[in-house]
Formats: C-alpha cells, structure tokens, sequence
C-alpha cells in the first residue's frame, strides 16, 4: 500500500515517486532566506532567562519588522496568537496525529518529512538531500498547487534551519552556544530535531491564520507566508531553548506499518493490531 523508505523509490496509491537530484525550485526560498536572520534577532534580544512570551515576543518582533511596518494592535495579537497555537500543536501531537486541516495525500508527505521516516532513518548530514527528494515528489504529485504551497513552505524552513543550526554548533562564538548540549556528538543529533521542529512549527502556523485579519482576505496567500515563518521560527528556536516534546498517544512504529498509514490518513482513532 505504501513503502515508508526514503532511501528508495516512493509508492504510494499505485504510482512511483522518483528520487532525484531535485531539479524543483521551491516557490518559497525567499521564505527560508528569512530564517537565519530571524534566528539572530530572535538570539540576539532574549533576556538571559527568556519565557516562552518572551520569545514570542521576538518572534513577533522579527516577521513585524519584515511584512507589517507600525501594524494595529490586531496584527501584533494575531502574530502571537499564530506563535502560541504552533507551539500548542506541537506539543500537542496534532500535525502527525491527523488533527489538522491536511488532505490524505499532503498527509502521505507530512509523514516523510517529520514522521517516523525522518526521525529514524535519516542522519542529519542527509537532511538536506532527503527533503530536496520529497519536494521533487511534491512538484510531480497529482497535488494542486494551493495543495503544495504548506508543504513547500515546511521543506524550505526546514532546509533553511538545519543550514543554521548545522554553522552555529561549529561556531564556538555562536549566540547560541548557552542553550546547546555539552555532551559530544548531541549537538550535531539535535539539528535534526531543531529542524524538524522548523517544519512542523511551518505546517502549524499555516493553519492558524485567520483569513482577512493579517491581511486583506484578497491577500491569503501573504498570511498562510507569514503564519508559516512565525511558526517555524518559534518551534525551532523553543525546540532548542525549552526542549519541548511532544505528547506521544501512539507508537511511532507499530506493526504492520500500512496499518499505522491508514490510521493516520483516515483519521481514525488507531486499534492494536490483532494478535496472531
């Protein structure tokens, strides 16, 4: 039914997605260009024992200064309420439990980029390489475009922090350097999950905009950008400050996998698989 194996061709519903040297240009990458700077910012103005409103604080700081020049106060509320509920999903499973507003087939390649198959499979040296596969899937998919667009979003933040992250562990000046672990070889394990967090902040934030309240409603487009930055910038800066980690309500693997496939894509509470 589906072969949750990255390293290999994608079958999913009877047709075969190719790997390749990613040819696709990500609609977004100006998005993701945002994200190393934001990161600096976000560093460089918390207080030495920052809250989570203190970095939300930032994070709305950071994308204000970027797209809304003097904004009302409806603006700033709405930033951090964006903020707030990505870190909610988050730590409320929501993204990969099927609690959000995503189709069966953008599902399918939400659980590559942040499911099992990533968290498991994947060194983070290989990161890069691995979402540049599944965004060529995503460009070749039967997927709409207004169907692609979360999904583009979540891969180029997710590309863009890890590239971050990866330059601040090796610099021994970093900012950053308070926050990261002194046991060897953790650091370099944790740009995996900083980076995930990136791409699951990305896909909450994109439903939590609120159509006409950023922006005008003719300008969804522009909000479902914002929200997606404001939510991979707070989940991969609070992933590493807080280390915040998500409620697990299930198994990550159970047996067989088809069977977790199908929970998952169906939305259904899950049943144990029956005994032999």
């Amino acid at each position: 039914m589906f072969n949750l194996d990255i390293d290999n061709s994608i079958h999913f519903t009877r047709k075969t997605f190719k790997v390749s040297n990613s040819s696709t240009i990500n609609p977004y990458y100006l998005v993701g260009e945002q994200i190393a700077p934001g990161l600096d910012a976000i560093i460089g103005n918390l207080p030495a024992s920052p809250t989570t409103e203190d970095l939300i604080n930032e994070v709305v700081s950071y994308v204000t200064s970027l797209y809304n020049t003097n904004p009302p106060l409806s603006v700033t509320v709405e930033y951090s309420s964006i903020a707030a509920h990505a870190i909610n999903s988050f730590r409320s499973n929501l993204i990969l439990e099927g609690n959000a507003d995503f189709n069966e087939s953008q599902g399918a390649f939400i659980d590559l980029m942040i499911g099992h198959p990533m968290v498991s499979q994947v060194s983070p040296d290989a990161l890069v390489e691995k979402v540049r596969n599944i965004e060529e899937n995503i460009a070749i998919s039967n997927l709409t475009v207004h169907e692609q667009i979360p999904l583009f979003l979540a891969t180029v933040t997710g590309v863009a922090s890890y590239i971050y992250w990866d330059a601040q562990i090796k610099n021994q000046a970093s900012a950053w350097a308070a926050y990261f672990s002194s046991i060897d070889g953790q650091n370099y394990m944790n740009t995996l999950r900083w980076s995930l967090a990136a791409m699951n902040g990305s896909l909450s934030g994109y439903g939590s905009s609120i159509s006409g309240l950023v922006e005008p409603s003719y300008d969804r487009v522009t909000n479902l950008i914002v929200s997606s930055l404001i939510g991979a910038l707070t989940l991969t800066a609070g992933k590493l400050i807080f280390n915040w980690s998500p409620i697990i309500t299930k198994p990550l693997d159970p047996t067989p996998s088809e069977y977790r496939c199908y929970a998952f894509y169906n939305r259904a509470k899950p049943k144990p698989p029956e005994k032999k």
